[in-house]
């Protein structure tokens, strides 16, 4: 039996056009940015806003990691560079914002289909 056609623990990865497993794979992706796409896959159907938390804290130390390896900024990052590279960090913020808006704050859980954001 091969291993994708059974599951250890649950079905939470059952029933995806592509398993975790295989898409890290076929994209070479590093542990720690293949943590964060597992909890994103899996926290509707397994441990909810837990797995949030989960994809959150390996982004936390992914974030740590690489401003501790990158502490000056080479001297060839030119403003153009620095402008989309601040870019890209506002439009990661607001995604997570939009996220958090997602959920309701009084208990942690998603507000469902057919919310609309009333701000």
């Amino acid at each position: 039996m091969a291993a994708n056609d059974k599951q250890e623990g649950g079905a939470h990865y059952k029933g995806e056009r592509i398993e975790h497993w295989d898409f890290v794979l076929m994209h070479d992706i590093p542990y720690m940015e293949a943590q964060v796409i597992k909890y994103m896959m899996r926290w509707r159907k397994k441990n909810g806003v837990e797995d949030l938390r989960k994809a959150k804290h390996f982004i936390d130390k992914l974030i740590e990691h690489e401003l501790e390896q990158h502490t000056e900024i080479p001297v060839e990052k030119t403003g153009d560079v620095l402008a989309q590279e601040h870019a890209e960090a506002r439009d990661a913020l607001e995604s997570v914002n939009a996220m958090n808006r997602y959920m309701n704050p009084d208990s942690g859980v998603p507000r469902g289909k057919g919310y609309v954001d009333q701000d």
